[in-house]
């Protein structure tokens, strides 16, 4: 699930909050960009760029938990019995 919750303005920047799922939690991230970039460019355009942030947000959620399950097997030598 992706979401753009609200849009708002910062001068010439947009704000775009944007709720996305992730392991059956809700999590929210912030995008800014100058409106002048997003008026530049096309719907789909600013969907993938969305979408290409929230799937960065979702690898860095990823990553901390595999870093986590498997911080007591680094830097070991697997192959020892």
């Amino acid at each position: 699930m992706i979401k753009i919750k609200s849009l708002a303005r910062e001068l010439g920047t947009v704000v775009m909050t944007v709720e996305f799922d992730w392991n059956g939690e809700t999590h929210e991230l912030t995008i800014r960009r100058r409106i002048s970039t997003l008026l530049g460019m096309t719907k789909e355009q600013i969907l993938k760029m969305v979408r290409n942030r929230v799937m960065t947000e979702r690898m860095d959620l990823g990553m901390s938990q595999l870093e986590d399950k498997l911080k007591d097997m680094m830097d070991i030598d697997l192959e020892v019995e």
